[in-house]
């Protein structure tokens, strides 16, 4: 929705529109990781990782 709000104001990555869709986005691809099994095949590969 944001995507869209910010295409039709002509208004590419600049101020808040830009900030929110990138926050979105990362958010985006982070549950993908895991609902697709990204963040299995990162534990496996890196067990010792602080993060998993």
């Amino acid at each position: 929705m944001s995507l869209n709000y910010m295409l039709l104001q002509n208004k590419f990555f600049t101020g808040y529109d830009g900030t929110l869709f990138v926050a979105q986005f990362v958010l985006f691809l982070a549950a993908s990781g895991r609902v697709l099994g990204g963040d299995k095949y990162l534990s496996k590969r890196w067990p010792n990782s602080s993060i998993w």
